[in-house]
């Protein structure tokens, strides 16, 4: 029987993972072709897709499927600590953001 994933797009078996914190939820900046509009700031902007960054922990890399959904679009990136995890989400537009967010979950979470 195929292992069961929390993830077509991870690969991240849910046997060895717990859901620790949601992240962030972020519209991409490409607009939908059923859109009304392309402007992101109108209230009928509708986004082609959205994605959604959460926090897990994982027993080990060895537990992680080889291949996955999305492997050819996707990179992994194995993290241990919270500082290797500010500086891996820490990228782009909404590095910021994405750092708070983190700083919330290991707030949640009483991790020092």
């Amino acid at each position: 029987m195929p292992t069961p994933y929390r993830s077509n797009t991870a690969g991240l078996p849910i046997a060895s993972s717990t859901h620790l914190a949601h992240l962030h939820l972020a519209p991409s900046a490409k607009a939908h072709a059923l859109s009304p509009t392309k402007d992101r700031a109108d209230p009928a902007y509708i986004a082609h897709s959205t994605y959604s960054f959460e926090l897990f922990t994982v027993e080990s890399k060895d537990v992680l499927a080889e291949h996955w959904l999305e492997e050819h679009e996707r990179e992994r990136q194995w993290v241990e600590g919270w500082d290797a995890l500010k500086a891996a989400v820490a990228w782009g537009d909404r590095g910021e953001l994405m750092v708070a967010a983190a700083e919330l979950a290991r707030a949640k979470l009483g991790s020092a």
